[in-house]
């Protein structure tokens, strides 16, 4: 059953439709630069950040202070989020 989605937190709202720039399924130095950031803001705000690509496998452990953004194929930045 899929987690209940909710609209991203203010903090990360401007990063919602963003795409990470990406090749062959892996960050280009952009798209690390904009990763480190999005990072950053998460260390700052006091929470933990898992970002989602296609494919990639995760842990099924639950962490309530960490926010999981999902991207799409493209790796364009969903404006959902789950929380865990």
């Amino acid at each position: 059953m899929p987690k209940p989605t909710q609209p991203l937190p203010t903090i990360f709202q401007k990063y919602a439709g963003m795409q990470i720039p990406n090749q062959n399924s892996r960050p280009t130095a952009d798209g690390e630069k904009l990763l480190k950031e999005i990072y950053d803001v998460a260390a700052d705000n006091n929470v933990t950040l898992r970002l989602w690509t296609p494919g990639m496998m995760g842990t099924m452990d639950w962490n309530p202070s960490r926010v999981n953004i999902h991207t799409d194929p493209n790796w364009v930045i969903s404006n959902q989020c789950d929380y865990g």
